[in-house]
């Protein structure tokens, strides 16, 4: 069965979560991760993550596994756009995520 969705209305809509875990106390990495899941609470594996760093326009990679989870750690404190892509959906981003 196919989904027929747009990642705009899967991001606005549907439960994503971010956690970024920084502290303005002498840390000076953090960690991005969430859940991707559909209208119906299904989780979405194979989702493409790519985060990037406003200041720098440095970037890093993730997929989202069985479970519709992904993590990446060790990302310098600051502003980043993240953003959401799988064949068969539209590509969404969202920025400003801190």
């Amino acid at each position: 069965m196919k989904v027929k969705a747009t990642f705009t209305q899967l991001v606005s809509i549907f439960a994503l979560t971010f956690a970024f875990v920084a502290s303005a106390f002498s840390q000076t990495t953090g960690s991005l991760s969430g859940t991707v899941q559909d209208a119906n609470a299904a989780v979405i594996p194979g989702v493409s993550i790519t985060i990037t760093n406003a200041a720098t326009n440095l970037s890093r990679t993730a997929i989202t596994n069985a479970e519709g989870r992904w993590s990446v750690s060790a990302l310098p404190v600051g502003s980043y756009t993240v953003s959401f892509q799988k064949d068969g959906f539209k590509k969404s981003s969202s920025a400003g995520v801190e």
